[in-house]
């Protein structure tokens, strides 16, 4: 299970091989729980109404995340992928400006 460190503390599992691909060790912490930094840079896009209106889209989107859940897409959040560009997830605007910088 990982936990971001941001406001609304997001919870959401990862299998073991990715984890391990995607993230580096920096701390011990109480109760089991690690410090990981992830590596790597991510490629995003920031969500403007023109592009949910070339979408089909108005206020809103859905769409299956590539855990197969239905997520909702808004304007001002970000589509991301890694570079290798294997999958595209969506992350709230708010949680990407507190995990990420940009470059």
């Amino acid at each position: 299970m990982v936990e971001n460190q941001t406001s609304s503390s997001e919870q959401y599992l990862i299998k073991p091989k990715v984890f391990e691909k995607k993230y580096s060790f920096i701390q011990s912490l109480e109760n089991g729980w690690g410090c990981y930094q992830p590596k790597g840079t991510i490629l995003a896009i920031k969500i403007t109404p023109d592009h949910l209106s070339k979408l089909g889209g108005t206020d809103i989107m859905k769409f299956e995340a590539p855990w197969k859940e239905l997520t909702v897409l808004r304007v001002g959040d970000y589509l991301v992928t890694p570079p290798e560009k294997d999958e595209i997830y969506r992350i709230a605007q708010k949680e990407f400006g507190e995990t990420y910088e940009e470059n």
